[in-house]
């Protein structure tokens, strides 16, 4: 019987299929990768996969995570491994011309191959299996590619067949596979719904190298079928032998009915669980537990998902819509403080039990201002357009919203908004007009109104997790939620396909925000204004309910472009138009508020006051000016600039000084000396600005 091995392929055979050293495992590894740990990446890449390739949208998803410690001796390791070394010992003698990533090295020089093989196994169940042809090359540009998920998860590099309605959009998440594994190489099983075929066969990305026959290889191998036919276009060619897969099966700890249970079952060779130099690279069953509880918290909770996590010796954990509670409170230890304290997470348990359960008569359904019904394309803009528009739209429930949120520690204290946005995709073929989509904002008042504020995000069933929006705003949560509706049971007519899939091809690989600058959504009209729209949702919100009733203040000097105009709250009012218009300074106790010379911008200098005592911080609102609906004149707005969606666009510098965003529209300086200086500069030079100044 022909049983696999490890084999690389020589260069430049079929070149087109395979490409050059990278290193695009370290998207999902190590300190740098997007803000996100290795465990977290591996959990969040892997079940995102299994939910993208689920049965039917009622099916429940499992997916499980076995940690084994205990290593396979080197007889039944042996055949895993059979090949292997030959070509890490070719890896190893090439670096001196090539750079090798230390932990491959590491791997080499310790011989780890020969110290036995422990590994991570990570299966799924009720999902389709990595279905497909599996015995020609597929080409994407000429193909119906949407049910090849064999060739896109064993051949292709930064391509996805994956279309709206899924989570996965850049074609990299599988290469996490190889960043756990601290030799690159991982061994899958798959059993398919289509045809229950059982197939067998592994990769691993390392270095180009020499083979035997003197010239180079290619940097991915494969665990497969011996092969000499490098021309053709058929590629490497699984083992699906009865021996091979239950072999697998014993040896992996795999349990699952041949031709019963479809899905796929990925044993990462060598994983990384000891401690390293980057503490972000261990992978401990603590991370996944609870990057798995938090990543996917809503289908957990929406019965579409079950997690186990298991460990030698350890007591295995099951989360589930019955038990999520329960974990989320005894089992994973939390942060402290924070959004991602123990109290912040159960509470986002509670706002996503709210927001699911809420129906159009306890929720508030907000509606698009007359001049948005009006012309569907007008842009909400940032800054000036998007407030007034979220103002429009508030205002009439400003009142009872506080109402609601005032009583804390409470059922009743927190609130459901639905939230419209036009959306308008030139892709769309079948319907181009403007369509109404929606999102839900949540929003509570924390027990604890001294705590920093807590937001979180998710889209369809994943969690957004590197937004951060109101984190300045202590007391509040909030909860936004998107939906496309392709796997809700059809009751909620909430889902926003546009809406979804335009912040899906926005996020980054990590899936960690909504990037309003990403180049592809361009075939969304006014895309980045739409995504800054929903990512200030509950930020511009609560700006808002905060507001005290006052009429928009009339300017005491009515003369555009002058400086130093007395404002009626405390403090003092620089007004800058596009281009200065006079040396006008304004001055306060210890410090100077003036244009920068340029006219874009402003600047806050120490100027002596033997008189005055210097303060421990000041506050720097910026502001824009905007027309009164009515005509009449010009105010300014706390709630029309927003540092959070322009700090790509402004820059701040400071000296004697630190300066933090404590708003959307504030800085606070604090820790002053004598000769402080702080410069905001890059605004926009078509808008005129007001910048107002307060002791803190």
């Amino acid at each position: 019987m022909t049983i696999p091995t490890w084999q690389f392929l020589e260069r430049p055979a079929r070149a087109e299929d395979y490409s050059e050293n990278d290193t695009t495992e370290q998207l999902f590894a190590g300190p740098t990768a997007d803000r996100t740990e290795l465990a977290v990446s591996l959990v969040r890449e892997t079940i995102q996969n299994a939910l993208d390739a689920r049965l039917d949208d009622n099916s429940q998803v499992k997916v499980r995570f076995t940690l084994s410690s205990k290593a396979l001796n080197n007889k039944r390791a042996e055949y895993w491994t059979n090949g292997l070394e030959y070509h890490l010992g070719q890896v190893q003698a090439s670096s001196g011309t090539q750079k090798i990533l230390p932990e491959i090295s590491e791997f080499i020089t310790k011989n780890r191959v020969q110290s036995g093989l422990n590994y991570l196994l990570v299966e799924d169940f009720n999902t389709h299996g990595l279905v497909g042809a599996t015995d020609r090359v597929i080409r994407s540009n000429s193909e119906d590619v949407k049910d090849e998920n064999w060739h896109y998860f064993m051949f292709a590099k930064g391509k996805t067949n994956k279309g709206a309605g899924m989570q996965g959009s850049w074609g990299y998440g599988k290469t996490v596979c190889h960043a756990a594994s601290g030799s690159h190489c991982f061994i899958a099983l798959t059993q398919r719904d289509t045809d229950k075929r059982e197939l067998v066969m592994g990769k691993t990305r390392l270095y180009s190298h020499q083979l035997e026959s003197g010239n180079d290889s290619f940097p991915e191998g494969y665990f497969a079928l011996p092969t000499r036919d490098f021309d053709s276009l058929k590629p490497w060619q699984p083992a699906e032998n009865t021996e091979v897969i239950d072999r697998f099966k014993k040896d992996f700890g795999v349990v699952r009915e041949s031709g019963v249970e479809p899905g796929t079952s990925i044993a990462i060779l060598w994983p990384k669980f000891e401690k390293s130099s980057h503490e972000e690279e261990q992978i401990t069953f603590d991370k996944i537990l609870s990057a798995a509880t938090y990543s996917f918290i809503y289908p957990l909770v929406e019965q579409k998902l079950e997690v186990e996590v298991v460990e030698n010796g350890r007591k295995p954990v099951t989360v589930n819509s019955e038990t999520i509670e329960q974990v989320i409170a005894e089992e994973i230890e939390w942060d402290e403080t924070g959004e991602n304290s123990r109290d912040y997470i159960l509470k986002f348990f509670n706002m996503i039990w709210l927001q699911r359960t809420s129906n159009s008569e306890e929720r508030l359904e907000l509606k698009l201002p007359i001049e948005y019904q009006k012309d569907a394309g007008k842009t909400p803009g940032r800054g000036a357009g998007r407030t007034a528009m979220y103002r429009e739209m508030i205002s009439p429930h400003a009142e009872f919203i506080r109402n609601k949120l005032s009583r804390q520690a409470t059922e009743d204290s927190a609130v459901v908004l639905r939230v419209p946005v036009e959306m308008y995709d030139d892709l769309d073929e079948g319907d181009p007009n403007w369509q109404t989509s929606y999102f839900d904002v949540v929003l509570r008042k924390n027990d604890q109104s001294d705590e920093e504020g807590g937001d979180y995000y998710v889209r369809d069933y994943l969690t957004i997790s590197g937004m951060d929006r109101i984190k300045s705003r202590k007391g509040y949560m909030a909860f936004v939620y998107v939906s496309s509706g392709s796997w809700s049971d059809g009751s909620d007519p909430m889902g926003s396909p546009r809406l979804s899939e335009m912040l899906r091809l926005s996020e980054p690989p990590a899936h960690t925000e909504w990037q309003p600058d990403s180049k592809y959504v361009a075939h969304f009209r006014n895309a980045d204004s739409r995504i800054r729209f929903v990512n200030a949702a509950a930020s511009d919100i609560i700006s808002i309910i905060e507001e005290k009733e006052k009429k928009p203040g009339m300017w005491q000097n009515k003369l555009a472009g002058v400086f130093g105009v007395a404002s009626d709250e405390e403090g003092t009012d620089v007004r800058t138009p596009t281009k200065p218009r006079g040396p006008v300074i304004s001055r306060q106790n210890n410090w100077v508020v003036e244009p920068r010379s340029d006219g874009n911008g402003v600047a806050v200098r120490f100027s002596p006051n033997e008189k005055s005592v210097m303060p421990d911080s000041i506050l720097l609102e910026v502001h824009t000016q905007i027309e009164k609906p009515n005509g009449i004149g010009k105010y300014h707005d706390s709630l029309d600039f927003d540092f959070i969606d322009d700090l790509g666009e402004v820059k701040m510098e400071s000296s004697d000084c630190v300066f933090e965003v404590v708003k959307p529209n504030a800085i606070q300086l604090s820790e002053l000396n004598e000769g402080f200086a702080f410069e905001l500069s890059g605004l926009n030079e078509s808008w005129d600005y007001v910048f107002t100044t307060s002791v803190v």
